[in-house]
């Protein structure tokens, strides 16, 4: 990680509009399978966006009771990297693993800003 990034401003779950609710079903206690969910592992590879796109990552729920912190890097169209969340651990009862101090509620979100359209070569840490 890059130690000069700093925590974007985090919205709370009322201002980012994101309806987390479809997506709680899929959140589990880590390295636990989710048999026939139809949901398959994020291969940032393929993440490219046909036209330019104002990209935000709301958190939805997160299951294990880890401390740890989530930052992008993404080149190509647009080169920008950052720091999405500098603790993303869940900080309310309706947390899979209970509640971790300073952490997040659940659907806060952050703004990453305009991705250009066009391959882009996406990496998560």
């Amino acid at each position: 990680m890059n130690n000069a990034w700093t925590q974007p401003t985090i919205s709370s779950e009322f201002s980012t509009g994101f309806n987390d609710t479809p997506f709680q079903q899929f959140v589990q206690k880590e390295s636990v399978a989710i048999p026939k969910s139809g949901q398959v592992k994020l291969d940032p590879s393929k993440l490219n966006l046909k036209y330019d796109y104002n990209v935000s990552v709301d958190f939805i729920n997160e299951g294990a009771s880890y401390r740890n912190q989530l930052a992008f890097n993404a080149t190509g169209t647009t080169n920008k990297s950052g720091l999405l969340f500098k603790d993303a651990s869940c900080d309310e009862s309706k947390c899979i693993m209970g509640g971790a101090s300073s952490g997040l509620k659940l659907v806060m979100g952050v703004d990453i800003g305009t991705i250009a359209g066009g391959i882009s070569n996406w990496t998560y840490f």
